[in-house]
């Protein structure tokens, strides 16, 4: 069947949702160039915790184990009380999406071994950042809708 948000985890093993979450924050933390960015992410969370936090609300929303809903309640939809929340605590500025994106984007093109460490066959991985493509897309854009 197709691949969809919710069925990644069927044909990406978790692991490589960790080494994407992994990639992306040490991009993050790295990013001094640009400190009013960093710091939206280190006044709340340590690198690892970051890590965790992320990798597990991903795993979840990809269709894998259950860790995130375990730890902090019900799974949060995107465009829901987690934008909401990050928006009243003026914690996201537009150009900081576009950062947000450019890190995830190179963690996920670059920096994750999809087919050599993790096994994913190419089309797999071509159609899954699609996927993600169109999901960070959508949610950035509801994100300033408001």
């Amino acid at each position: 069947g197709a691949l969809t948000m919710e069925t990644i985890c069927k044909v990406v093993p978790e692991e490589a949702i960790r080494d994407l979450s992994r990639a992306f924050y040490t991009r993050v933390y790295a990013d001094e160039g640009h400190p009013e960015f960093l710091r939206l992410f280190t006044r709340v969370a340590s690198l690892e915790k970051a890590i965790t936090n992320q990798a597990r609300w991903l795993i979840e929303s990809f269709g894998g184990t259950k860790g995130y809903s375990v730890e902090h309640g019900d799974l949060l939809d995107h465009e829901g009380r987690f934008i909401k929340r990050h928006m009243a605590l003026g914690a996201m500025k537009e150009e900081w999406g576009v950062r947000w994106m450019f890190h995830m984007t190179l963690a996920t093109d670059r920096d994750v071994d999809w087919t050599g460490k993790h096994g994913v066959s190419e089309d797999v991985v071509m159609r899954m950042k699609e996927v993600l493509d169109e999901f960070w897309a959508y949610g950035l854009a509801n994100m300033y809708a408001t």
